[in-house]
């Protein structure tokens, strides 16, 4: 659902979620009938459940295990550091320069990290290094928009919505699951 049908036509509309426990903690994975809104990651199922509230104060947020069981496996693979076979659609609202930072993230191998300088250079906005940090702090949907794998131009971890244990642990978690080769010795 886009943000101008939400302000419309989104009043009453489902949304389902399912409560996910991980090692990263309990994760709050909610979606639309097109897909996946929204990603939550936390110590506190209840607290997550209020910030889907109140994020979709026009929807109807309901429980709906049964069918997110495919949403809830792709989450709990990812807190793992391992990679779904398929992802779950997304339903996504945001600017178009969010979309291309989300789109962008979501082609960083598992194991492996990227700038935000090198993510603002792969979308064709060079000096916005700053605006793709911001567009990550805005990403609703944790885990399968892997902002985690988005770092400081030093290397250095930066921020995380969730906080910056649950960043470590994450990307632990996908270098042990996904090491990255050593690059093949030049042939002479």
């Amino acid at each position: 659902m886009t943000a101008a049908s939400c302000q419309t036509d989104g009043q009453g509309k489902p949304i389902g979620y399912t409560v996910v426990g991980t090692a990263v903690g309990t994760v709050v994975a909610a979606q639309t009938a097109r897909g996946v809104c929204a990603v939550y990651i936390g110590r506190d199922e209840t607290t997550l459940i209020n910030q889907l509230q109140a994020e979709f104060p026009w929807a109807k947020v309901e429980p709906d295990d049964n069918n997110l069981r495919e949403t809830a496996l792709a989450v709990l693979r990812a807190a793992q550091g391992r990679s779904s076979p398929s992802q779950p659609p997304l339903d996504l609202q945001g600017s178009p320069f969010q979309m291309r930072v989300w789109r962008a993230l979501r082609t960083i191998p598992a194991g492996q990290t990227r700038t935000y300088s090198e993510i603002a250079t792969q979308i064709g906005a060079t000096s916005s290094a700053r605006a793709v940090a911001s567009a990550c702090a805005a990403n609703q949907v944790a885990l399968l928009i892997p902002c985690h794998r988005a770092v400081r131009a030093d290397g250095t971890l930066g921020g995380y919505r969730w906080g910056q244990d649950i960043k470590q642990a994450l990307l632990a978690a996908e270098t042990a699951v996904n090491p990255v080769q050593p690059a093949a010795p030049a042939v002479p």
